[in-house]
């Protein structure tokens, strides 16, 4: 999805699109990668229905960035993430964590 012919519009919002109706995890992934990299400052972004609706950045050419989800993978096994209200988090941050 890092080739020149996905570095379109049409196909971006068609991906967009799709997105948001996708169930296979590793397809939405792969989507949401596509979607930050090629969307407008790479951000992430949804409405308050629930969709993704960033729109197409218009970049030369999009960077793939292998050597940041390289990093990332080296780093999971030692990573613990957690998802809940910030006051619950916070309180159980010791230190060293990052949050």
């Amino acid at each position: 999805m890092f080739t020149p012919e996905h570095n379109d519009a049409d196909r971006y919002y068609a991906s967009r699109a799709r997105f948001t109706q996708v169930g296979d995890p590793w397809e939405r992934a792969r989507l949401l990668l596509y979607l930050n990299r090629h969307g407008y400052n790479g951000l992430c972004h949804y409405n308050a229905a629930g969709l993704f609706n960033v729109p197409f950045g218009r970049y030369p050419r999009p960077y793939f960035p292998e050597t940041d989800l390289a990093g990332f993978i080296a780093a999971a096994p030692r990573t613990h993430l957690a998802v809940g209200d910030f006051r619950t988090v916070m309180r159980a941050a010791v230190p060293g964590d990052v949050v």
